[in-house]
């Protein structure tokens, strides 16, 4: 769920603050209060079943960003597979980049905590994880224009991808637990595509390269619909997982920036 990419929606402000923050990008997509709601199904065998949501939210105060979301399983499936998953981040309102990112993850058997401190000052990232019960701490060098992987997303939503149009791609860089990941996203054009919940919208198609480990295999391929306006939100998702395959849908939306004038 974490690679929602959009179109462009506003220029880097690097040039108004400097060799300071070289990487501050304005926010123009999303404001306080915005909450998105999807429905995720898996798929088993020929059955698509209705598995649990993943809901975004944003608060601000005069400094700071604070983004949450939370991804559950619902109680009727927990049976088969307990999923309660919540990433929390700080982010800077001038420059879009973390200061601070959590991650709480409960997934069956499998348990994870992450709490990383961004230190921009020294271009590094200090971490403590602990992992089914044993914790670990570490720093790191970031070397360039780095967020976490909740941040990353409303940072994206505002990136100027003029250029990822014309030549296809769009290098990123993600901190998740033992170091930066250099990540690529694919733009795949234009598609009118059924949210069914929400109706039909004007979409970009995006293909993230996904991070192999826990969730996903070398290779695979993550596809994202996003709005054609100026919001910039993913309206459909689908993706490989180890065993089968999700499909998150928007069922739910409050508080938007600008009107979700994509829908058909």
């Amino acid at each position: 769920m974490f690679a929602f990419v959009p179109k462009m929606t506003a220029q880097s402000d690097a040039s108004a603050l400097g060799s300071e923050r070289p990487c501050a990008i304005d926010n123009r997509s999303f404001r306080e209060g915005e909450y998105l709601l999807y429905k995720v199904y898996y798929n088993w065998g020929l059955l698509w079943i209705p598995a649990g949501t993943v809901r975004f939210s944003v608060r601000e105060d005069s400094n700071y960003w604070y983004l949450t979301a939370i991804g559950k399983t619902y109680a009727s499936y927990e049976w088969f597979f307990k999923v309660y998953d919540e990433f929390k981040a700080v982010v800077e309102k001038r420059t879009l980049l973390p200061l601070r990112f959590e991650r709480h993850v409960q997934e069956g058997d499998y348990r994870i905590d992450e709490i990383v401190v961004f230190d921009h000052q020294t271009n590094t990232a200090h971490n403590t994880v602990t992992k089914n019960g044993v914790q670990t701490t570490g720093s790191f060098p970031l070397g360039g224009c780095v967020s976490d992987v909740l941040s990353v997303l409303y940072r994206l939503r505002n990136q100027d991808i003029t250029t990822m149009r014309r030549r296809g791609v769009l290098p990123i860089k993600v901190f998740l637990e033992d170091g930066v990941y250099d990540v690529r996203v694919y733009y795949r054009g234009m598609e009118i595509k059924d949210s069914y919940y929400q109706g039909r919208f004007r979409t970009h198609k995006i293909t993230p390269q996904l991070i192999a480990g826990n969730i996903f295999n070398e290779g695979d391929e993550m596809y994202v619909w996003v709005s054609d306006d100026a919001n910039r939100i993913p309206v459909v998702i689908e993706s490989p997982i180890k065993v089968g395959s999700v499909k998150a849908y928007l069922i739910d939306y409050k508080n938007l920036r600008h009107p979700l004038y994509s829908r058909l």
